[in-house]
């Protein structure tokens, strides 16, 4: 949808091949090393027949879907009208840090909902609504959890121009003052240091 709007994507191709790492190879191995729990090893067999996705599958996926895409339509329209420190790059513009602050917002949210996806997976039952329950169980998930969130701070913060990421802080956006630009963006501060120099 971004891609028909904005007239390009809002990942540069080497995001979507971190995204495409962490949904298909790291997600895949932290959840085919998860233990299996005694309630599952109780559960009678599926015959061959049956379908693969049960109805508690479908209704996680639906509403996982619908969460991600209202989150980052949000992130691709709402936020840069309510922030102004925000600039959306329009496509015939170069990536620069200040232009780029925008998509490395989305990126940086797109892929955690991708960890936190992967850690609500591990449940698929509509009876179980503690997804961290016996999370400590599987050392090699906690480790691609963490190793994910920390690669991906890295990523954001000393990605730059081959990433098309600008560098984001914790101070980045102040929700109760969105129109004073000068405290809510780090990029703009950086901006403002590397022009006096």
């Amino acid at each position: 949808l971004g891609v028909v709007i904005l007239g390009e994507s809002p990942l540069s191709s080497v995001q979507m091949l971190w995204v495409n790492l962490i949904m298909d190879t790291f997600a895949a191995l932290a959840l085919a090393t998860e233990p299996p729990t005694s309630s599952l090893l109780a559960d009678s067999p599926y015959s061959k027949n049956e379908s693969i996705l049960t109805a508690d599958m479908i209704r996680n996926i639906f509403w996982q879907v619908f969460y991600q895409i209202s989150v980052l339509l949000c992130l691709l329209f709402v936020v840069p009208w309510y922030f102004t420190s925000i600039t959306i790059k329009n496509n015939i513009e170069a990536w620069t840090y200040e232009n780029g602050l925008h998509y490395t917002i989305i990126f940086h949210a797109f892929v955690l909902m991708q960890v936190f996806n992967l850690i609500n997976s591990r449940r698929l039952s509509s009876n179980e609504y503690n997804v961290f329950a016996g999370i400590f169980s599987n050392w090699i998930l906690v480790g691609i959890v963490i190793g994910i969130t920390i690669l991906q701070v890295c990523l954001i913060e000393y990605g730059g121009i081959a990433l098309k990421c600008t560098p984001l802080t914790l101070s980045l956006i102040h929700i109760s003052e969105p129109t004073r630009p000068e405290r809510n963006s780090y990029a703009v501060f950086c901006l403002k240091q590397k022009n006096q120099i």
